[in-house]
């Protein structure tokens, strides 16, 4: 008698409730019920065959901290949160920021209630989160966690597009022929995007050495990746480069000089195509100017950048080329001079600007633009939509002597005294940005206003404070 014997022969009747009849005989098995008993007894203890492959999980390795105790409610309550959502989400993309940048996650108890808040961030909230939203999601298709603080000449190209572009321009300033090397080998594999950030992470500490690979770039399938190369490329002195679409753009600019004769001035009209209309003359200017690098403009002319600037004033939409391009070669001081002393627009024609066409500027051209451009001092009302493009072009704080400028404004001032004024989107920027050596100067300005109006506000440095104190 084994185990075999008995599963062959006596359970296939246990299983039929002896529909067949009489057990089939067993040696050393006297009756039905003893050996029923026995093999029942027998399976007990018999092993299942070992399977052939087995689906095995990745385990979910989390280094990050849990968010402080203090930090969990008042998180829930800003994520939860649904008035005005789309003021909120700007709040919710910089808590995500924050919590990346100070390698903390969500308590795992929270996760299910901050599902949406997970699913549209998780791959800056920690492994753990990461792999919470993908729970559903087939394995061929599941994204890896890359953690920043891993980031190396082996890793880099593992992050998200704007930490490739810090690192890359980070390593440019250290060794620019091995930066530029490491952006080619991996080229092919990066998107339109990364390209593009990874094109502009370049410009720092260019050089002549560099004329090979952006040359190859011109021929780039994505239109930005090409207008970026030729704006590296205008800059480099032995670059003979076509003048094609600047010819295009040259032949609808007439330059005419007016005035008395020993007081004769110049000055430069744009003629925009038929086809383009009043409304459309901003869309039309910055496509086709935002593939012009200031510097090959005015070289084209016979002039200085300040005399182009001087002779462009007088009509709207050439003054409007003039600013696009100086944007998108990353020359602030051009671009601070025509906000200031031509557009005088408290910088509006500055924040309409597709944010794409400037991408690839590096963080230190990024800043110097802010500089030049938030001029709080000549502000009527805050702008909302200045301080969310601003938020965009700095990409975390800004600077503190900006902040305490807007905080002392008139328009600041105008909109704490009357509630009509008061913009909610404004207080959350503000938070947002604000250095953190200012908030309790914030928080102080904040009060004079109606609580409800700033209590998302006032929740959020509540919540960066706390986990900006897990680091000290």
């Amino acid at each position: 008698m084994s185990v075999a014997s008995l599963k062959s022969n006596v359970l296939p009747g246990l299983l039929s409730g002896l529909r067949g009849g009489a057990v089939p005989p067993v040696a050393g098995i006297t009756t039905d019920v003893q050996a029923l008993a026995l093999t029942a007894q027998a399976l007990r203890f018999d092993r299942p065959l070992r399977p052939d492959t087995f689906n095995v999980e990745d385990s979910v390795v989390e280094r990050r901290k849990v968010v402080p105790d203090a930090a969990r409610a008042p998180i829930i309550r800003l994520v939860t949160e649904k008035r005005d959502t789309a003021s909120r989400d700007i709040l919710l993309q910089a808590l995500a920021s924050s919590m990346a940048t100070n390698r903390l996650r969500v308590h795992p108890f929270d996760l299910a209630t901050l599902e949406p808040f997970i699913e549209a961030y998780a791959s800056e909230l920690g492994a753990e989160a990461l792999a919470y939203a993908q729970r559903n999601v087939k394995a061929e298709r599941k994204q890896s966690y890359f953690a920043p603080d891993s980031i190396s000449d082996e890793t880099w190209m593992l992050g998200n597009r704007g930490e490739k572009a810090k690192y890359i321009a980070r390593r440019r300033t250290e060794d620019p022929a091995l930066a530029r090397q490491l952006v080619e080998d991996s080229w092919g594999d990066q998107d339109v995007d990364s390209r593009v950030r990874l094109a502009g992470a370049l410009r720092v500490a260019m050089s002549s050495e560099d004329k090979a690979f952006f040359t190859l770039l011109l021929k780039d399938r994505s239109p930005r990746v090409r207008d970026v190369a030729r704006g590296v490329l205008v800059r480099l002195p032995d670059y003979e480069g076509d003048e094609g679409h600047l010819k295009s753009i040259k032949d609808r600019i007439k330059v005419k000089e007016y005035g008395l004769p020993m007081m004769r001035r110049k000055e430069m009209r744009l003629e925009l195509p038929m086809s383009v209309g009043y409304y459309g003359a901003s869309e039309w200017v910055q496509e086709n100017f935002g593939k012009i690098g200031i510097d090959e403009f005015a070289a084209a002319f016979d002039m200085s950048v300040d005399d182009v600037v001087t002779v462009a004033a007088r009509d709207h939409n050439m003054a409007h080329g003039v600013l696009v391009m100086a944007t998108c070669s990353g020359a602030s001081k051009v671009v601070g001079k025509l906000i200031r002393d031509v557009l005088k627009d408290e910088g509006v024609s500055f924040f309409g600007i597709d944010p794409s066409l400037y991408e690839h500027l590096t963080e230190e051209e990024r800043l110097a633009l802010a500089e030049a451009v938030v001029t709080p001092e000549s502000w009527s009302q805050i702008p909302v939509q200045a301080l969310e493009r601003l938020h965009g072009l700095l990409e975390g704080h800004m600077p503190e002597l900006m902040m305490q400028r807007i905080l002392s404004s008139r328009a600041w001032r105008s909109m704490a005294h009357f509630d009509s004024r008061m913009s909610p989107g404004v207080v959350d920027s503000l938070a947002i940005m604000c250095p953190p050596s200012l908030r309790s100067l914030l928080k102080a300005q904040l009060g004079l206003f109606d609580p409800h109006w700033v209590e998302r506000a006032n929740l959020f440095l509540e919540i960066i404070e706390h986990l900006e104190s897990t680091n000290d």
